[in-house]
């Protein structure tokens, strides 16, 4: 998928897009992790995503799996925004979420990356999305202005992570 620098400017609160970026979106979870890769050049986004989706209920397995998927999608001297955990009201999902966030973490740092945590309220806001309206409005909204066909939530929060680290208005936490 590629979208001209105008176009996006024009969606989006005309933010600046940093030129010659590589950047990773990774919205991280235990069964499927959203991933979006976007590079810039002059005048274009060039975005690829997808997911990443676990199937061993074996959490050790699982977390070999993952740290292999990160060591192959994250590129050396890129920047990689890693959703931030948000505890609810579920300390073992927190407990594990956190843990994955911190391999894509450790990965990007060894590859040379730059990589930070940014939470999904932050995310959207920088984007000029509904921050804290509830997930399908919010992607309603961000569909609307990126011109995508799909509704996937997990690439969706992973692209608006990648968004971000190609613009110039960052708040990472």
């Amino acid at each position: 998928m590629i979208i001209s620098i105008e176009e996006f400017n024009a969606n989006f609160n005309n933010l600046t897009v940093k030129e010659g970026i590589k950047c990773l979106g990774l919205d991280t979870a235990f069964k499927k992790t959203g991933w979006c890769k976007i590079e810039t050049t002059k005048h274009d986004l060039k975005i690829e995503y997808g997911y990443f989706h676990v199937t061993s209920e074996n959490k050790y397995i699982a977390y070999d799996k993952i740290i292999d998927f990160f060591a192959n999608i994250i590129e050396p001297l890129s920047v990689v925004v890693i959703e931030d955990t948000f505890f609810s009201f579920n300390p073992a999902m927190f407990r594990v979420i956190s843990r994955i966030g911190a391999m894509a973490y450790t990965i990007a740092s060894l590859k040379k990356c730059e990589p930070s945590y940014m939470l999904a309220t932050s995310a959207r806001k920088n984007l000029g999305l509904p921050a804290i309206k509830k997930k399908k409005e919010v992607h309603k909204a961000f569909i609307e202005k990126i011109g995508i066909s799909f509704d996937d939530e997990d690439i969706i929060d992973a692209m608006i992570l990648a968004l971000n680290g190609v613009t110039t208005k960052l708040s990472i936490i």
